[in-house]
C-alpha cells in the first residue's frame, strides 16, 4: 500500500515555488469498503467530465464518459466504478506536464445534504480505496445534466 502511495505522490506536490489554492479538492485519503456483487445501481456520464483546481490549474482530473457500476459501499458512501481508468493530470501553466491513467470511479454520499456530498477515488488493492479529489454541492446540482443515477 506504500508504494501505490508513493506512486501518487507527485500528484499532491507542486512543482516550483506554486501553491494549492485554498481550499484544495485534493486529499488522499484511505477508506475501506465492502464490496457489493450483482448490482444493478449505475451512474451514468453522457460525456467526460473534467475537474480542475484552479482557474489556472495545477492539476486536473478527467472521468471518462460511460456508466459506473457500484461496486462498494462503506459507511458514508457508494462507491461507482469507471468504465475506462481516470486521468490524473500535473500541468504547468495550463500544459499537461504528467499523466497518469488510474482505475478508480466516483463516490456519492449516502446523506446528500454533508460538506463533501462526492468524491473521485482510486481503487487501491481488494477492499482498500483512496478518496483523492472532493466534489461539492455544485457537483450534485449538476445531476440530470452532466450526469445521472439508476438502479436507486
Amino acid at each position: 500500500m506504500k508504494k501505490f502511495l508513493m506512486l501518487l505522490l507527485p500528484l499532491f506536490v507542486l512543482p516550483g515555488c506554486e501553491t494549492i489554492p485554498e481550499p484544495s479538492p485534493m486529499t488522499a485519503q484511505e477508506r475501506t469498503v465492502r464490496l457489493i456483487a450483482e448490482s444493478t445501481r449505475t451512474v451514468v456520464i453522457p460525456k467526460e467530465l473534467k475537474f480542475y483546481d484552479n482557474e489556472e490549474p495545477a492539476r486536473g482530473i478527467h472521468l471518462p464518459p460511460g456508466e459506473y457500476l457500484l461496486e462498494a459501499e462503506d459507511d458514508e458512501y457508494y462507491y461507482y466504478l469507471a468504465p475506462e481508468r481516470i486521468s490524473f493530470r500535473m500541468m504547468i501553466r495550463t500544459i499537461v506536464a504528467d499523466e497518469q491513467n488510474l482505475p478508480g470511479g466516483l463516490m456519492l454520499s449516502k446523506e446528500p445534504r454533508r460538506n463533501n456530498p462526492a468524491a473521485i477515488y482510486l481503487q487501491a488493492s481488494g477492499t482498500m480505496r483512496i478518496l483523492t479529489w472532493k466534489l461539492d454541492q455544485r457537483f450534485m446540482n449538476r445531476e440530470g445534466e452532466d450526469w445521472s443515477r439508476s438502479g436507486n
